[in-house]
């Protein structure tokens, strides 16, 4: 027994020595360092899907952790290191912001997490950050600017397999992308070219955005450019004498000259001249005309031009013998009175008919008005004055600065991006604005804000809103969610008093009269007027209203002024008429005096009543709608303008809970002021809100805590330019002149670089392309400063400290010659067509927007594979009564009559396809109210003042049958047989439309000799144009008939 025990006790003791030795010596304690262990997220696909947010920033992909544990198992440990994982859990962030978290280390299978005693990482810590994911989509841009195609050839169009692609992922990289630019290279090209061209990311300037963090919907866009062969073929004019009417009375000029086209070698060769529909000369009226003809090519040949029709432009040699009476009558005079517009342009004009009726400068006696009545013609005419030669130069710098510009640049704009372009010192700069300001809305990333709103009671349970103001006295704004709901939490345990109350009297002080730039602004704003239509009325009514009892009347001073300032008379009478009409309290102690800003021209008042005491309720009944609205709106802003301040109550509430403070504030109209005629509109009008009421409130007053409104907000975008509101920018920056305001607006939106959509303006991709090629060779014309500075040299001009034609040299000399030069040999730049969302029927392409003979329309892109074509898609309020499919306005043109027409219909009117048609059709207009009754799209009837909508569904109890609209229409021609269509029934007569007076009538034209020779007498010789070899006309003699002899009397 004993031994078996010492046995035992032998063979524990044995075991227990290898144990030790094991462990020790074949097996020790060791340490290992592993490095380059990746950093994953746990729960970032949830995170992505479920709260649209991924991880991004620049952290630590790869950590080194010490390992300390048995020699073996590290060993093991070492053989499956590519296992090791650093794990950062993410399943419950909910916030973009940037972290710093702890992570975990993930053991290889193989390895017990028991048999590791200790780790120590490097770092501890990852810091990232969580951002939203975002999609956008970026439009995809070509160079082939490498592209040198071959002698005799050139490039028809371009085409994408993707206009744009789709980007996705974290928002700081997505916004970067400024779009996707793909790129050939090509030496002598003479055929089409079509390859896949892997895509490059692009921001605004141009760099290069790595794209390993975004998904793109394309890697690669497959690019078609099609080559063909073109010939320059020269344009012949032709011209058919009759009636008296020969060639050689006329002057004429013509545009293109010649037509570019394309087409197989065997058409262009045998091409060698196109010639013209001749042109009536027995037809044209007696006066100046441009009369339109038709390029006509053969069916084999295309026209790449772009221009499908030529502008002859013809005047007709008759201003001689008025020139001639007009000088025999000034010999006859002691003086002739020269009483132009007072300005420069006026000035310039006064100059012309000096020199054109040879007139000495004693005979030649200037007068201008301000406005034009009885009293202030009368003054004018015993004050005359001499010629201001310093005006005459600074228009003259003016207009050929303007035709150095304008003539060089235009014919570089045909040759380089399409014919029938156009580019000015000024024009140019209000294209560069607009694009500017689309380019600072793509840009814009919107920032988080919060606010913190209490909603509580006093005393007497009144309910009001107060606003978080701060803490400790000073202004706070909480910086996010967290940061909101952590002030929140602290309120909830804090009482709410009042603090201070404060009571002042808050006065307003009415706006200045109306300069040219304001006027237009705020007659788009309240009137709903176009710059262009505000001076056509402005002048109508500083020209001379008939009105009843007063003869002709002109209603306002002169109308292109940016000057503030008004005569004392003017003064004088408008408070006499405040006094009399409002009372003592309404005109303030001392006449309003306005500063008018730097670098403005006083030589003119500002735009006022000629007589206030003519108040629009007076005049109504003779002026038109129009009329009338302007005149109430120019009267009513300067009788305001002379008026005394508005003044509010002012109450101001600063509520305590603790150390945090809250406000809030009300103002109510205490006496009215200037406000009883006038208030001035904005253009953000629509989001003003207005302070709510408070109740009375006591300093120390408790209150209660009803609950909390956090809000969490959003900066927004500048908003898109409206025509008011590029004036204003206009004017701020010193762009142009009040004379040139309007026009240069009109300008750029009939030329298409700026296209309308409500009242915001938005830049073409004509427009873009344009400002690009000028912001590449003439940088200084497109900047705003350059146009400013030369606006202040042109004054110094006007002012005499600075010659003309020095100004005219010193700007061609310093760089406009070389900038010609290099665009001259600049890259030709085609704008990029507009894509609709209309498909094509034929094809299923994505229609895209063209430009032809009478203004845009869509096509197909695959032209010439897919030839179709149909008018501008506008789409209207509501829905098809019959279908339930989108409402279009389209137009067509009479086969008979050659009118064109409006109608609306079901998209799916004109659908080739006939997958899907209707057969809905109406002359009424679609408004956005839904029939009450049936719920189904109400209309109303076509043409101005008809505004009140009706339902045209005959199942419903409130349709209104067609004989009831109000429409004169023929006897249907369904009823005789025939098929009714939107052709047919536009030969119908037009509808009658409200009564209106007509302008021309209430405007009385200017009767002075001065303004009857405006026009230029010096005209070019007929044998001049004979013999210039660039035209080639051809006449048709014919033989004029005889009405008389036909019996045309009957």
């Amino acid at each position: 027994m004993k031994s078996k025990l010492f046995s035992l006790i032998v063979s524990v003791l044995a075991a227990m020595c290898l144990w030790v030795y094991v462990m020790t010596v074949v097996n020790p304690d060791v340490d290992l360092t592993i490095g380059n262990i990746p950093v994953t997220f746990s729960g970032a696909e949830v995170l992505q899907e479920d709260h649209g947010l991924v991880i991004t920033g620049d952290y630590q992909e790869f950590v080194s952790v010490h390992f300390y544990g048995k020699n073996a198992d590290l060993k093991t440990l070492d053989q499956h290191k590519d296992e090791l994982k650093a794990v950062i859990d993410v399943s419950k962030v909910r916030s973009t912001k940037d972290y710093t978290m702890s992570y975990d280390i993930t053991l290889p299978s193989a390895v017990s997490a028991s048999s590791i005693t200790k780790m120590d990482k490097s770092p501890a810590t990852i810091t990232f950050t969580v951002e939203r994911q975002i999609r956008k989509s970026v439009e995809v841009r070509g160079d082939f600017s490498s592209v040198k195609i071959a002698e005799g050839y050139m490039l028809d169009s371009t085409s994408f397999d993707f206009d744009s692609i789709t980007i996705e992922g974290p928002e700081s990289v997505v916004n970067t992308v400024d779009h996707v630019q793909i790129t050939i290279e090509r030496s002598n090209v003479d055929k089409t070219i079509t390859e896949s061209v892997p895509v490059v990311l692009l921001d605004k300037d141009g760099a290069q955005v790595d794209p390993t963090q975004l998904t793109l919907s394309a890697d690669a866009i497959e690019v078609t450019m099609k080559i063909v062969k073109y010939k320059v073929v020269p344009i012949e004019v032709q011209f058919t004498e009759g009636g008296g009417a020969k060639l050689s009375d006329l002057d004429w000029d013509y545009e293109p000259k010649a037509v570019t086209l394309s087409g197989d070698s065997t058409v262009l060769d045998g091409l060698n001249s196109i010639q013209l529909e001749p042109i009536d000369l027995s037809t044209l009226p007696s006066n100046d005309e441009t009369v339109e003809r038709a390029i006509l090519i053969p069916n084999d040949a295309k026209n790449v031009s772009g221009e499908e029709t030529v502008s002859v432009r013809i005047t007709i040699k008759g201003k001689q013998k008025l020139v001639k009476e007009l000088k025999a009558e000034a010999k006859k005079c002691d003086g002739v009175l020269l009483a132009t517009d007072p300005d420069r342009e006026g000035e310039a004009i006064s100059w012309h008919l000096q020199h054109l009726l040879d007139l000495p400068d004693d005979k030649a006696r200037r007068v201008t008005f301000n406005e034009i009545t009885k009293k202030v013609v009368q003054e004018s005419i015993q004050h005359p004055r001499a010629i201001d030669q310093d005006l005459v130069d600074a228009q003259q710098a003016r207009r050929v600065l303007d035709r150095i510009v304008g003539y060089q640049l235009s014919p570089l704009l045909w040759k380089k991006i399409r014919r029938g372009l156009s580019a000015g010192r000024v024009q140019s700069v209000a294209i560069r604005l607009v694009a500017q300001r689309e380019q600072e809305i793509a840009a814009f990333v919107p920032q988080e804000y919060w606010t913190l709103d209490v909603h509580l009671q006093n005393h007497a349970a009144a309910s009001f809103t107060a606003h978080y103001y701060g803490v400790d006295g000073k202004k706070y704004e909480p910086k996010d969610e967290a940061d909101t709901q952590r002030i929140v939490e602290e309120l909830k345990k804090e009482a709410f008093a009042v603090k201070t109350v404060k009571r002042t009297d808050k006065q307003r002080s009415p706006t200045p009269p109306f300069t040219t730039s304001s006027l237009q602004q705020e007659a788009s704003r309240k009137l709903n007027m176009t710059p262009r239509r505000t001076m056509a009325i402005a002048q109508q009514l500083y020209e001379g209203v008939d009105i009843t009892g007063e003869g002709t009347v002109g209603l306002i001073t002169y109308m292109r002024t940016d000057s503030l300032r008004i005569s004392d008379e003017a003064q004088a009478q408008a408070r006499e008429l405040i006094q009399s009409r409002y009372g003592a309290a309404y005109c303030p102690d001392v006449p309003r005096k306005y500063k008018t800003k730097a670098g403005a021209q006083d030589a003119h008042e500002a735009i006022r009543p000629s007589d206030p005491a003519l108040t629009p309720e007076q005049v109504k009944g003779d002026l038109t709608g129009e009329q009338y609205r302007l005149y109430r709106l120019i009267w009513s802003r300067f009788l305001a303008s002379q008026m005394a301040n508005a003044i509010y109550d002012s109450v101001s509430v600063d509520i305590s809970a603790d150390a945090h403070l809250f406000r809030a504030t009300a103002s109510k109209l205490k006496f009215s002021g200037y406000t009883a005629v006038y208030e001035e509109s904005r253009d953000d009008d629509d989001k003003e809100e207005k302070e709510p009421t408070l109740p009375d409130l006591k300093e120390g007053e408790p209150l209660t805590l009803k609950d909390f409104a956090p809000a969490q907000h959003f900066t927004t975008p500048p908003a898109h330019y409206t025509e008011a509101a590029l004036i204003r920018a206009m004017e701020e920056n010193g762009i142009g002149r009040p004379s040139t305001y309007a026009p240069t607006v009109s300008t750029i939106l009939d030329r298409r670089y700026v296209k309308k959509e409500g009242k915001c303006l938005y830049i073409t991709n004509l427009g873009k392309a344009v400002t690009t090629w000028m912001e590449k060779y003439f940088s200084d014309i497109a900047d705003l400063k350059f146009t400013a500075n030369m606006e202040q040299r042109l004054d110094d001009v006007e002012e005499g400290k600075l010659p003309w034609k020095q100004v005219l040299r010193q700007f061609y000399d310093d760089g406009f010659a070389q900038h010609l030069t290099d665009a001259e040999a600049g890259d030709y730049i085609r704008p990029e067509p507009t894509v609709s969302d209309e498909l094509c029927p034929v094809c299923g392409r994505n229609l895209v927007e063209r430009e032809g003979r009478f203004g845009p329309f869509l096509a197909c892109p695959g032209y010439p594979e897919c030839t179709f074509t149909m008018p501008l898609v506008v789409e209207m309020p509501g829905r098809c009564p019959k279908c339930g499919g989108r409402l279009m306005k389209r137009s067509g043109t009479s086969k008979t009559s050659g009118k064109q027409y409006t109608y609306y219909c079901c998209e799916f009117a004109n659908n080739k396809k006939g997958d899907r048609t209707c057969d809905f059709m109406t002359w009424d207009v679609p408004v956005k109210d839904d029939c009450p009754v049936c719920g189904k799209t109400m209309f109303k009837r076509a043409g101005k003042g008809y505004k009140r909508p009706y339902c045209i569904n005959p199942e419903c109890a409130n349709f209104l049958p067609e004989d009831k609209r109000g429409y004169h229409r023929k006897k249907d021609t369904a009823a005789e047989g025939g098929e009714t269509t939107a052709e047919t029934a536009a030969e119908a007569p037009a509808e009658e439309k409200p009564a209106k007076k007509s302008a021309a009538k209430k405007t009385t034209a200017k009767t002075t000799a001065a303004k009857k020779t405006t026009t230029t007498a010096a005209k070019k010789t007929a044998t001049a144009k004979k013999t210039t070899t660039k035209k080639a006309a051809t006449i048709q003699k014919t033989t004029a008939k005889k009405a008389a002899e036909k019996g045309g009397g009957e």
